[in-house]
Formats: C-alpha cells, structure tokens, sequence
C-alpha cells in the first residue's frame, strides 16, 4: 500500500489550490480526516489487521509524535 504518499501528491496540492481560489475545501477534506482516523487507530494497534505502507517508516512518524507531545 502507499496511501501516505497520496497526501502530498494529490490531496495537498488540491487543498492549496481551493484555499488559493479562496475556495471550499469540503469536497477534499474527507479524504484527509478519514486517512487521519485511521492512522490513529494504527498507532493504537486497533486495526484488525498488520498494515504496511510503502512510503512510511513507522518508526520514524512514532519518534516524530513524540516529539511533538513534548
């Protein structure tokens, strides 16, 4: 899977564009808050499944979100 490289190759770029255009971005922002949800389900381990994602070392967003917490 590579959903996380999907952010910023096609979701990012659109949001800019509609804020640019001083446009909704509700037709977008689903897709980013779903992906979220779900990448905060994974961090719990609540996923009924192992997922791996091509385009993400899980070890490096962990170290980063613990950063952040701080």
């Amino acid at each position: 899977m590579d959903a996380y490289s999907k952010i910023p190759g096609f979701m990012a770029p659109t949001v800019r564009e509609r804020l640019a255009d001083n446009a909704s971005i509700a037709s977008v922002a689903m897709l980013p808050a779903l992906f979220l949800a779900f990448l905060q389900r994974w961090h719990r381990n609540e996923l009924p499944y192992i997922y791996h994602d091509q385009a993400m070392d899980p070890a490096q967003h962990t170290r980063s979100a613990r950063r952040s917490i701080r």
